[in-house]
């Protein structure tokens, strides 16, 4: 068997560990112990047991998470056509699909990656070892996420101070995960700003978004003066 094979092998006995104890504690019985004088702590003992493997599992998987989230960030970041900075301690990634943005002359597909702290999105092969031309990087926590007021199926708007856009998702419960996601998160990142500055926020800075490009059809009304147009 190759070296891997053998590594693994204590990793893969902790759940097993697990299993056997709670199926331990599920066949205790108080009579059987008098019969067999057990000792009236055993059945604490095990208990003692199970917690200790379950917290032991539950580090193990969160090892194995970081390092998986790792290696993905190192090989998104090789497949990336400009320098960034994408591998941080604190960054994982929540979701990826190739969504349609809308734009000025005519829609088009953009693979779009939310992380936890940032929403990243650019053009290439949704293959994972394809080239990925890099287009923006949004911090979330100067994101805010909705239903898109315009008239197109499937779609949800992000508003923030660098750039604010429309995107196009397969699915109305496509659309509304994306938007759960980045609401939540974008949530979790102004928190952790807002502990970063010690409370004290700027609210002008926070409300000021980039402007989002829409086509002329899908306004009745200036976005500047909000007079209604009348041709």
């Amino acid at each position: 068997q190759a070296l891997t094979s053998y590594l693994i092998m204590p990793v893969q006995r902790i759940p097993r560990y697990l299993l056997l104890l709670k199926e331990l504690k599920r066949a205790y019985d108080a009579d059987l112990q008098q019969q067999l004088h057990i000792p009236p702590q055993s059945y604490a003992n095990l208990e003692k047991a199970t917690d200790l493997i379950s917290s032991i599992a539950a580090e193990v998987n969160e090892g194995i998470r970081l390092r998986e989230n790792r290696a993905y960030l190192l090989k998104l970041k090789e497949r990336l056509d400009k320098p960034f900075d994408i591998v941080q301690p604190h960054r994982f990634v929540v979701r990826q699909s190739l969504l349609v943005k809308v734009c000025r002359k005519a829609n088009k597909e953009r693979l779009v990656f939310l992380f936890n702290d940032i929403l990243m999105y650019g053009s290439g092969s949704s293959e994972s070892k394809g080239a990925i031309t890099l287009h923006n990087v949004i911090p979330l926590d100067t994101v805010v996420v909705r239903q898109a007021e315009v008239d197109i199926s499937h779609a949800f708007s992000i508003s923030s101070s660098v750039k604010s856009m429309t995107f196009i998702a397969d699915s109305d419960c496509d659309r509304d995960e994306w938007v759960r996601d980045i609401r939540h998160h974008a949530e979790l990142s102004k928190v952790r700003r807002l502990q970063r500055v010690g409370g004290i926020t700027n609210n002008d800075e926070e409300t000021q978004a980039a402007p989002e490009w829409v086509t002329d059809s899908q306004r009745e009304s200036c976005v500047r003066c909000s007079r209604t147009f009348t041709f």
